[in-house]
């Protein structure tokens, strides 16, 4: 008879998988039996909360507690990134609430997949075990694929999935080949047992390339990135705002605890490799992104800008710049969600048309939605008093600290010229004329909470940051 080594005090460092788990399983049923779609919204937003709640309440001690002999355990950092993965759901959700009744979709498998990619989110914030890493990864990516091709009779919904598949399974080759050649030569996946290997041998150092290679296509690191715009564009609004914060989060901390944990020995190198990977992703992000008339593309070139911006951070090596790099996706929770909100605010039905142009006249048709905009895009700036602005302070006063100096000039430029993009959209709003006629109002309640939640968390922890900053240095004490 086979014995597992597990106990049911293993599951404690799970539960918030279980509570989503159990809830995916309750939606299952009740989409089965129930005609109402829109109360599957309403279960998965009570599953995303009780499992937001879980982690809140046990963000405190600051220990790790292991279990699955050592495979999976729970940390402060862990539950930190748990907090942005469900908060991120519960705002996704809510976009998706009229949505999906507005083009008459059978939305039931939609909120199922959801839940398994946060699930798998989850996993990914809470191991040390490359294995886990690419189970997680690959659950996450076939959920992603789903969700951006949901709409099977949208071309380029269908073109965004397929190309996303396509450079997705290129990148979980090198994922696979580094995780390979890690256990050849370590003869462990445990990153506790890789960080005891000799850094100098050419393995090594080829297996530490090609994990690389794999995590900068989840976080859409330059030169990785061509799979951003074209997907963002592609896949429904709610799926874009989703995955532009929620997926990025977990792999950043995968990163953070890779690096940290794993190879240590090597921090001169790879801070080295990260510094060419952010100068090139913030350039390229900015630059491109002037040149672009859809704003979901846009957002999607600023996304890869901001992946930058939060490398500088993990590049210093140091518990203000790893805490940075926590406190920004906190912040870009709210501004960036906001900001696909308000895109999907004036969309109208079958329409797959996210012109920048359909803003014009917005401040005064709209004139709430429009001053929205307008706070999100100074946010994603860097302007005060807005979290977008500490979140930068925090990144290059932890780059200023480590004597990256260049890195933080290139930083500020790229800020100024991310300025030009970000500020068009605004005149757009206030300077353009009236809103074409083709452009109408989505009326959805659901909608304008998620762009309130958007403001309000924008302005709160633009001017008191204290607390999730704190939370956010507590959390990084342990990596």
């Amino acid at each position: 008879m086979i014995v597992m080594p597990y106990h049911l005090s293993d599951f404690s460092v799970i539960v918030p998988e279980i509570i989503i788990a159990v809830f995916m399983a309750i939606l299952f049923v009740v989409d089965l039996i129930s005609k109402e779609k829109k109360i599957l919204s309403t279960i998965s937003i009570i599953g995303y909360l009780a499992a937001l709640l879980y982690s809140i309440v046990n963000f405190w001690p600051a220990i790790q507690k292991f279990g699955f002999v050592g495979q999976v355990f729970i940390d402060q950092a862990g539950n930190f990134i748990n907090i942005i993965i469900t908060a991120t759901a519960i705002l996704a959700v809510l976009m998706s609430r009229d949505f999906l009744d507005r083009e008459d979709v059978n939305d039931g498998e939609y909120y199922v997949i959801m839940a398994a990619s946060v699930i798998s989110m989850q996993l990914l914030a809470s191991t040390h075990n490359l294995i886990i890493i690419f189970l997680s990864v690959e659950t996450l990516s076939i959920a992603m694929y789903i969700l951006t091709g949901f709409f099977k009779d949208k071309e380029k919904s269908s073109e965004a999935a397929m190309k996303y598949f396509i450079f997705g399974a290129f990148a979980s080759t090198f994922l696979v080949v580094g995780i390979a050649l890690f256990y050849i030569y370590t003869g462990s996946v445990e990153f506790s047992q890789i960080a005891k290997a000799d850094p100098k041998n050419l393995i090594f150092i080829f297996a530490f390339l090609m994990v690389m290679v794999g995590i900068s296509f989840k976080i859409a690191a330059f030169p990785f990135h061509s799979w951003t715009p074209d997907v963002y564009e592609g896949a429904p609004t709610p799926v874009s705002a989703f995955m532009s914060v929620a997926p990025k989060a977990a792999a950043l901390i995968v990163l953070i605890r890779f690096l940290s944990v794993a190879v240590p020995t090597i921090v001169p190198t790879w801070q080295h490799l990260l510094w060419v990977l952010a100068v090139f992703t913030m350039f390229f992000g900015n630059t491109v992104a002037l040149l672009q008339k859809d704003l979901k593309r846009l957002l999607g070139y600023s996304s890869i800008a901001h992946v930058g911006y939060m490398l500088i951070g993990i590049i210093a090596y140091s518990s203000l710049g790893n805490a940075g790099v926590l406190f920004y996706l906190f912040g870009y929770v709210f501004t960036n969600m906001g900001a696909f909100a308000v895109c999907e605010y004036i969309s109208k039905k079958g329409s797959e048309d996210s012109s920048i142009k359909n803003l014009r006249g917005m401040g005064y048709k709209y004139p709430l939605a429009g001053a929205a905009m307008a706070f999100f895009m100074l946010s994603l700036t860097g302007i005060p008093p807005t979290v977008g602005f500490v979140g930068k302070f925090y990144l290059f006063s932890a780059a200023i600290d480590a004597h990256f100096y260049w890195l933080v000039i290139l930083g500020v430029i790229n800020s100024a010229i991310s300025a030009y993009f970000y500020l068009s959209v605004v005149v757009e709003i206030y300077m353009k004329g009236d809103m074409r006629e083709s452009s109408v109002c989505f009326n959805s309640l659901a909608l304008k909470y998620v762009i309130a939640i958007g403001i309000a968390g924008t302005l709160i922890f633009g001017i008191l940051p204290s607390l999730p900053f704190n939370a956010a240095m507590s959390a990084v004490g342990l990596l």
